[in-house]
């Protein structure tokens, strides 16, 4: 991703790694997008990657690698007042047994 660039693209294609199984590389993807995202010092969106992040591991079997992004999603959402995006992302946290 070049400096400067909006960095949805990479969340994209994150998520629609995940659906194909290729984890490794949704990760990859919707790591970058965290980061870029806090680059850009946008939580909302921020906190949209870890949550996706964290979902795809769930999905892919493992729920362990899913529980840090989606606890850091969580407190942002917290953060922000975000009440769905916090409801959403306690059901999946739901699902890791953490």
């Amino acid at each position: 991703m070049t400096r400067g660039a909006w960095p949805a693209p990479a969340l994209s294609a994150g998520r629609a790694l995940a659906r194909l199984g290729r984890i490794e590389e949704s990760e990859r993807e919707l790591r970058r997008a965290v980061h870029a995202f806090e680059e850009l010092d946008d939580r909302w969106w921020m906190a949209l990657s870890l949550r996706h992040l964290g979902e795809a591991h769930l999905d892919a079997g493992g729920p362990s690698a899913a529980v840090h992004p989606l606890e850091q999603a969580r407190e942002i959402y917290r953060s922000l007042g975000n009440e769905a995006g916090l409801r959403r992302t306690l059901e999946l946290l739901k699902r890791t047994g953490a």
